[in-house]
């Protein structure tokens, strides 16, 4: 135990009148005296609040966006009296909405057995960590200077954002009806069983493939020369996802805006075209994030993993350049282009000059898919705002035409209307793109 500044207060306040009072020949200033004395002696002998145990079940939680998270905290203090604090650090991007992460408890004579119980909005998708819980412990005297402890565990929340399962399509026709990419040929993937041509042996060719007949014909043998049968390799199918993280995906709601809506439509889309065998790659642009196109469950984790951490970006790095940057890994192939973004008439020329820049590199064989996420704020409701709203979009419209007649198959979303998958069978299944 640590004597606080008040104890030298009490001290003092004893000398002082128990001086005043012999110098004063005054008994009452010297029985005065005896007060603050005992008073320290009293409470000295009290123990502060301890043997203090904090505990919460969940170590682990996973939700998805607009989730409500319940978090409970156990407190239990066998001895001592006094006041004790319990405070659980809540992170910004998790709302508190029921309950409290502090409360105050007086510890009397009994053991005090309290629990701090509040439930969370997820509102952001992303890796959030509730700390370990914070106690501090008053001496009801305040003689004594306050404990401070933590508890031994703290919660992680993975919120991941909400995706609708596309592989789950009832009807397969609207499956074949989506726009798939085109096949590029690859040097790593499995032969077919189309014949290609009859060539010299290299290393590496398998020995099944030995053409014994043509070898013999063309005195292959006498000359040390061995043919092989050769075939066409299976295509890759590839998709480039392009995700706008910069400022103009959040004029939204600060909770609630076009970029996390875009964040759910990438998670939907890569997953529906790694169930289809394609390779998928992924691009933040504004914020520099790539991640190179590949297959599989692995390619999914990864891609889940980058979009759960995202964040809008202040990079002014525009699609054209980005395009560019990836040229390398996108030149030779007829990828898919999807680009989710929420045009605005100043990014119309961005998203123009994006678009060539991916038909020169690739090929005019490629299709580019540009996904507006449109729809207004969850908090415009009165009919003034709406009216105001409903102008915006309109005035959008010359600029949704001319990104159309470049050849992009726009569709726009008002998530506030529509769920994901009903915009895939209604736009995309049916091969009906919208302007408006």
């Amino acid at each position: 135990m640590i004597w606080s500044s008040r104890m030298a207060s009490e001290f003092s306040l004893f000398a002082l009148l128990i001086l005043a009072g012999i110098f004063f020949a005054n008994i009452f200033l010297v029985l005065l005296s005896f007060i603050p004395l005992l008073f320290t002696v009293v409470s000295l002998n009290i123990l502060p609040p301890g043997g203090h145990e904090i505990s919460r079940k969940q170590k682990m939680v996973e939700a998805k966006v607009n989730d409500m998270v319940r978090l409970s905290t156990n407190l239990d203090v066998t001895h001592g009296r006094g006041l004790v604090t319990v405070s659980d650090p809540v992170p910004d991007r998790l709302f508190l909405e029921k309950g409290t992460n502090f409360r105050v408890f007086w510890k009397g004579r009994r053991p005090l057995q309290e629990m701090l119980d509040y439930t969370l909005h997820c509102t952001r998708g992303g890796a959030y960590e509730v700390g370990e819980s914070r106690i501090e412990a008053f001496h009801f005297s305040g003689l004594l200077q306050t404990e401070f402890s933590r508890g031994r565990s703290a919660t992680e929340i993975v919120v991941k954002h909400a995706s609708d399962d596309l592989r789950k399509l009832r009807d397969p026709r609207l499956s074949i009806k989506i726009p798939m990419p085109a096949s590029s040929i690859s040097r790593v993937k499995a032969l077919t069983t189309d014949f290609k041509e009859i060539r010299e042996y290299v290393k590496g060719d398998a020995f099944r493939n030995i053409n014994w007949k043509a070898t013999v014909r063309s005195g292959g043998l006498d000359k040390n020369v061995i043919l092989v049968n050769d075939f066409e390799r299976e295509g890759t199918k590839r998709v480039w996802i392009f995700l706008d993280g910069g400022r103009g995906m959040a004029s939204a709601s600060s909770i609630k805006n076009a970029f996390e809506y875009g964040l759910q439509a990438a998670l939907s889309l890569s997953r529906f075209y790694l169930a289809r065998d394609c390779e998928v790659g992924l691009s933040i642009y504004h914020q520099g994030v790539t991640l190179l196109p590949d297959g599989g469950r692995r390619q999914e984790k990864l891609i889940t993993r980058r979009l759960l951490g995202a964040e809008i970006g202040d990079d002014d790095l525009p699609l054209e350049r980005e395009v560019r940057r990836l040229g390398g890994h996108i030149a030779g192939t007829s990828p898919l282009f999807i680009i989710i973004t929420r045009v605005r008439g100043s990014g119309a020329v961005d998203l123009m000059d994006g678009m060539r820049q991916m038909r020169r590199i690739s090929g005019s064989n490629s299709r580019i898919v540009l996904l507006n996420v449109g729809g207004g704020d969850e908090e415009v409701v009165t009919d003034n705002e709406k009216l105001a709203e409903r102008i915006a979009e309109l005035r959008k419209l010359p600029v949704l035409r001319s990104l159309r007649s470049s050849g992009a198959y726009l569709i726009t979303w008002n998530p506030l209307e529509q769920d994901f998958q009903e915009l895939v069978v209604s736009r995309l299944g049916r091969g009906g793109g919208d302007a408006n």
